[in-house]
């Protein structure tokens, strides 16, 4: 025996001696057998009544990566193991680091946070741009408060294609519908936009999805005659959203017929005109930032001052209201949008299924251009300054178009604290007409220059 103890019992060191011949077969069986028996315990055994809390710091203590569900059924979630990162992929991570700092740097010394290649779409659009001789600040029809545009004449008939190429002494801009083009008039201002559409092959799809779900809803729409035949043509023009004007005393959400209310409400929320909507935005907010920034705050301020009473149209737009035209024939005569902002925007849409080689072109009367205008492209300009209207298309075609808008009288209403101007005492009124042009001064300077987008 050694002399090492364990407790009193001393450790024999020498070879133990058995009396039969172990077997190690029949031994595994008799483990197993025992670890089978005892696997399924009765639900009633004191012995393997273990409670949740007792289990939890076990698993915590010996996996840390196990959660332990609080329900009765104790389920440990494993988190799956996360390999640690090759030097490829630290690699690429520092790489990435380096190109957003340059690219912070880069706009910091730019003085914008545009992206680099959103940059070189403003400065091709501005090499593209269709120059004029005319000076939005020079013989154009604004009232004296500067609000909004006078109303002028409107055209009394249609003009062909080679009418106006022939006698009217205008130009043909060739327009592919894709390309971003400024309009820029003679002091540099971009006036206006041939926004294009994306270059995608589903933009197709979508826009022939927005004309069917117009023509859909045309259908079933309760329209007047008065509705179907107006100033602008001969076609129906729903008008939605939000307006002011003819001698209310606050702005409104613009009546529906009960019938419309429901179809309209559909028509708005599809997928199509929603993509439409944003792609117009987005155009709105990169080339003229500081106008787009004056419709949102403005929208913003009629909506928390009327507690909610006003709502959008659409959440992704600064317009406060929004044109359907439909009736598959949508040919307007040359007309003037006078009651919209002044030097705001207005963006018109076109849709349908017609060869923009032979109609549907956009006539800008002020500017002598006549513009091909392809299905699912986008336009905008000062439709309260620049005279405009559509070449015919030919029989058998369809033509929509979606435009929209806001009326002048709401901006002028947030100015004058939100208060019509016959709310206003008589002073007040004569001091505000006085400010009417310098308020149109201000109001041109809200347009981008050349300059700013190269």
């Amino acid at each position: 025996f050694s002399s090492r103890r364990k407790g009193s019992v001393l450790i024999p060191t020498g070879p133990l001696n058995t009396s039969h011949v172990f077997d190690f077969e029949t031994r595994l069986r008799q483990v197993e057998d025992s670890i089978n028996t005892c696997g399924e315990p009765e639900s009633d055994s004191e012995d393997f009544a273990v409670t949740q809390s007792q289990i939890k710091p076990i698993i915590e203590r010996h996996s840390p990566n196990v959660t332990v569900s609080s329900s009765s059924s104790i389920t440990p979630i494993v988190e799956p193991y996360k390999s640690p990162l090759t030097k490829k992929q630290k690699a690429n991570l520092r790489q990435r680091g380096k190109r957003r700092s340059k690219r912070a740097e880069e706009q910091i010394q730019a003085q914008t946070t545009l992206k680099l290649h959103v940059r070189r779409h403003c400065a091709k659009a501005s090499h593209h741009s269709l120059r004029t001789n005319r000076d939005l600040n020079d013989g154009f029809p604004v009232t004296q408060p500067g609000w909004i545009g006078k109303r002028m004449p409107d055209g009394d008939c249609e003009h062909s294609l080679d009418d106006l190429m022939g006698k009217g002494n205008m130009t043909l801009v060739d327009w592919d519908g894709y390309t971003t083009h400024t309009i820029t008039d003679s002091c540099g201002r971009n006036i206006g936009l041939l926004g294009g559409m994306p270059r995608q092959k589903s933009w197709e799809d979508v826009q022939k999805d927005a004309a069917a779900a117009i023509r859909n809803s045309a259908s079933l729409l309760y329209v007047p005659e008065e509705k179907r035949h107006h100033r602008r043509g001969h076609f129906i023009s729903i008008p939605m959203g939000l307006s002011f004007g003819g001698g209310n005393p606050q702005p409104g959400m613009l009546r529906q017929h009960n019938q419309n209310t429901p179809i309209l409400d559909k028509l708005v929320q599809h997928p199509a005109l929603v993509s439409i909507v944003g792609h117009t935005d987005s155009l709105f907010k990169l080339y003229a930032p500081r106008l787009h920034d004056y419709y949102k705050t403005t929208l913003n301020s009629l909506i928390a001052w009327s507690n909610n009473g006003y709502r959008r149209i659409f959440s992704n737009s600064v317009f406060a209201a929004a044109t359907v035209n439909t009736g598959d024939r949508v040919v307007s005569v040359s007309h003037l949008d006078f009651k919209n902002l002044s030097w705001g925007w207005c963006s018109i849409t076109a849709l349908g299924d017609f060869d923009p080689d032979h109609g549907g072109h956009l006539v800008l009367w002020d500017l002598k251009y006549v513009i091909r205008f392809p299905p699912g492209s986008t336009i905008l300009i000062p439709s309260a300054l620049l005279r405009h209207s559509n070449v015919p298309i030919r029989s058998g075609e369809v033509r929509h178009s979606f435009t929209q808008y806001s009326a002048g009288g709401l901006f002028r209403f947030v100015h004058n604290n939100f208060k019509a101007d016959n709310q206003l005492k008589k002073s007040e009124r004569e001091r505000l007409s006085r400010e009417g042009a310098q308020r149109w001064k201000k109001g041109l300077e809200m347009f981008s220059t050349v300059d700013e987008l190269l």
